[in-house]
């Protein structure tokens, strides 16, 4: 609760990899440029063999810039054996990288992790002077928490369009890791912000109920 409390506050106030890199969002930006729509996608995933049996109609989800003047700060956490883990990113209304960030918080639950990641990224929000930014994160459990008790401003976006914070929370880097720059990035973190700042699509399956 003490966690939650903090982020109402916040709310309230506020060489050759890289040419490999290169070439894999290019062949993926031409590879879905007719892939643009449900249907598509759906004959799409009718060709892989057996998944009309496991899954539903496929839906495609993007990665909205914000709007102008504004950023956007997405956040995710993963737990494991090893610990907590989370990661975070700030973007610009063009899509492009303000920092991004990756942390470790030790024994701790899923939903805490969430919550202590998002009041990371909103710290970092606060120390650059970055206030006037949306906040999406993929854990309708903690957006839940935060409507009920704190009635606090945040929105739910899919796992599959969340894929830069998603990349910053699996990657292997030093404990509070704060980065800057674009290609200081890891490498698939790098290839999913190219791809979000390109609005190409992601393709999420929902298995039928």
């Amino acid at each position: 609760m003490c966690v939650l409390l903090s982020l109402s506050w916040f709310c309230g106030s506020s060489g050759r990899l890289g040419i490999m890199h290169d070439l894999r969002v290019r062949l993926y930006r031409r590879a879905t440029s007719s892939l643009k729509s449900a249907a598509s996608w759906s004959r799409c995933a009718k060709r892989v063999p057996g998944s009309s049996k496991r899954l539903s109609r496929p839906q495609v989800v993007t990665w909205v810039k914000p709007p102008q003047g504004r950023c956007k700060l997405n956040t995710d956490a993963s737990v494991s054996s090893s610990g907590a883990i989370g990661g975070g990113i700030l973007r610009s209304a063009e899509g492009d990288l303000v920092f991004a960030f990756y942390k470790e918080f030790g024994d701790q639950d899923v939903l805490m992790a969430e919550a202590l990641t998002l009041l990371e990224g909103l710290m970092l929000c606060r120390q650059g002077n970055h206030r006037t930014c949306q906040i999406e994160v993929d854990s309708r459990v903690l957006i839940k928490a935060m409507v009920a008790a704190l009635d606090a401003s945040i929105a739910h976006i899919f796992r599959e369009a969340n894929s830069v914070a998603d990349a910053l929370t699996s990657s292997k880097l030093p404990s509070n890791a704060v980065l800057a720059s674009e290609a200081s990035l890891p490498p698939r973190a790098r290839t999913a912000l190219q791809l979000d700042r390109l609005q190409v699509p992601h393709v999420r399956f929902r298995r039928p109920r």
